[in-house]
């Protein structure tokens, strides 16, 4: 995928940093607390599932301003088989 995307993107996300692999888990755990919750009843499982609600979030926005891989585009821009 990251072999075509170079091909018409100027910026490419840097999957081989380690805060890339850490944060996809983050939320990995945080999704499955969240949906161990949600089979409980009460006010307080509404509260812990708001505070996984917000630490999915974080987790996210961690992941969206992590540093990305600039790309030189090329001249003719066309999509062409990476393989």
């Amino acid at each position: 995928t990251s072999d075509i995307a170079r091909q018409t993107f100027p910026v490419e996300l840097d999957i081989d940093h380690p805060a890339f692999l850490a944060g996809l888990e983050k939320l990995r755990i945080t999704f499955e607390a969240m949906d161990r919750v949600k089979e409980q009843d009460g006010l307080l499982s509404r509260l812990k599932h708001l505070g996984l609600k917000a630490s999915a979030a974080t987790a996210f926005l961690r992941l969206y301003f992590l540093p990305v891989k600039s790309n030189a585009l090329p001249q003719d821009i066309r999509l062409n088989p990476a393989w």
